[in-house]
């Protein structure tokens, strides 16, 4: 099964990757779930005709992601690594 390219044939192959599907579902259900709470937040205080304070990102926020995703890119890659490559 391909798609032909200039006379050549293309092939796609789709592996199914177990240690993603087990990470990252939990994490967008929680980040999902997370968002839909700060939503209904905001919009209760809109609605109540109260101030919002401006999200203010600090530098403890902004290392705390980059730790967290730096660690969630180097487990993907590894088990990568585990599952296909080696």
């Amino acid at each position: 099964m391909g798609v032909c390219l200039a006379g050549g044939v293309a092939r796609a192959y789709i592996i199914r990757f177990n240690f993603s599907i087990s990470l990252m579902t939990p994490v967008a259900a929680v980040l999902l779930t997370a968002s839909l709470i700060n939503y209904l937040r905001v919009f209760i205080a809109v609605a109540r005709g109260q101030r919002l304070v401006p999200f203010r990102d600090t530098k403890t926020h902004r290392a705390i992601r980059l730790v967290l995703l730096t660690l969630a890119a180097l487990a993907h890659l590894v088990m990568f690594w585990v599952e296909f490559v080696r």
